[in-house]
């Protein structure tokens, strides 16, 4: 079991291809994770009002919609979150990548999905957010700080 993976963490699987999608929710499930399973973005807008989800996996097609839609959605939906998304796609088109980080995306894979690839991203995924924010919320992103960091040490100052 992964050191992260535990069943307070809420990881939502959204593609239209459903074995695709049962594949990658029963590796989390294996892996500790509280998962939910959507092949549709409708039913899968329901069930992140359910319960927050503190990462999505999202197919960048889900037939009626885009995978930036529903998450554009989401995002509308929670604007005080910041969930964090991988996107995933048979496709594996450069451009596609590119809109895929352009859409907020922190990862992209593509199919058919590699387990052990699909957990150190799905663990990764999940710390990011929290070292973002402690490294925004550091002196080293202080807008009134001019000049070099002083370190102390000992009581010695270096810089």
């Amino acid at each position: 079991m992964s050191n992260f993976g535990n069943q307070s963490v809420h990881i939502l699987v959204v593609d239209q291809d459903a074995m695709a999608g049962g594949h990658t929710r029963q590796t989390l499930i294996d892996e500790g994770y509280s998962c939910w399973f959507s092949a549709d973005a409708a039913q899968g807008i329901e069930l992140a009002r359910q319960q927050i989800p503190s990462l999505m996996i999202v197919d960048t097609d889900l037939g009626r919609t885009s995978g930036f839609d529903f998450y554009r959605l989401v995002q509308a939906e929670y604007p005080r979150h910041d969930i964090p998304i991988i996107f995933v796609s048979e496709d594996r088109n450069s451009d596609l990548v590119s809109r895929c980080h352009q859409a907020g995306g922190i990862y992209f894979l593509g199919k058919p999905l590699d387990p052990s690839v699909l957990l150190e991203l799905t663990s990764k995924a999940l710390w990011m957010p929290h070292l973002i924010k402690r490294h925004i919320d550091t002196q080293a992103h202080n807008p009134i700080q001019k000049g070099p960091r002083m370190f102390s040490e000992g009581g010695l100052r270096i810089r």
